[in-house]
């Protein structure tokens, strides 16, 4: 009878451990449970998801179109002459000035420094290269636009082509006195320095008036 005694009173210490351990593990979750809920941020979360799709248009709108070929936009870029000065000018001006126009400027610029170099008396030398880059250019001008409109409506061209025959004979002249002037007779007046300083001076005031003239056309 004791034995049974025994072995009731530990079934029911045991029973009373096991109802314990697992009250204790239920209190233990719930409170964790209860910590967890607790913890953090406890107000409301703004809504960011406009400022997402904002984002979103705007990157789409910055997008290269899916027919974009960048090859050919670089190719084209690579073919534009951007050191030639004359394409840069018709770029730059709403007013696009033609190429006869452009060509006449030419003219002009080397008629005013075939001027300066007969005030200023330049040698000779000088002088002939100035007489032969008018010559090339004037002579460039006539084979491209002769017989065309603009060049018969040019109010001086034939001054012009005029002015290249004396300056050439002038320099010709010029270029004998400097070389043969101690074998030339004293009573030779073509050849004297006398001479040679009117023609040049006479020269010096025609393409003055021709420069006028060139300009008034480029207006």
């Amino acid at each position: 009878m004791k034995r049974f005694l025994v072995i009731f009173l530990c079934l029911i210490i045991c029973a009373n451990s096991a109802y314990s351990f697992s009250l204790f593990k239920k209190k233990n979750a719930k409170s964790v449970e209860q910590t967890e809920q607790k913890s953090g941020y406890e107000g409301s979360l703004p809504d960011i998801t406009k400022d997402f799709e904002q984002q979103r248009r705007e990157a789409a709108a910055k997008a290269l179109p899916k027919n974009y070929n960048t090859d050919m936009e670089q190719d084209a870029l690579t073919k534009i002459p951007i050191n030639n000065p004359k394409y840069v000018e018709v770029i730059m001006k709403k007013n696009t000035p033609s190429s006869f126009i452009l060509d006449l400027r030419d003219i002009i610029n080397v008629l005013e420094k075939l001027k300066t170099t007969i005030d200023t008396q330049k040698n000779t030398q000088f002088f002939n290269s100035q007489v032969a880059n008018l010559i090339n250019n004037v002579n460039y001008f006539q084979e491209k636009y002769y017989g065309k409109k603009e060049y018969q409506e040019l109010i001086g061209h034939d001054s012009l082509i005029r002015i290249c025959a004396n300056a050439r004979e002038l320099a010709i002249l010029n270029t004998r006195q400097q070389l043969f002037k101690q074998y030339i007779p004293s009573e030779e007046y073509a050849y004297s320095p006398q001479n040679i300083t009117a023609q040049l001076n006479d020269l010096s005031k025609d393409i003055g008036d021709i420069i006028i003239l060139l300009k008034n056309a480029d207006k």
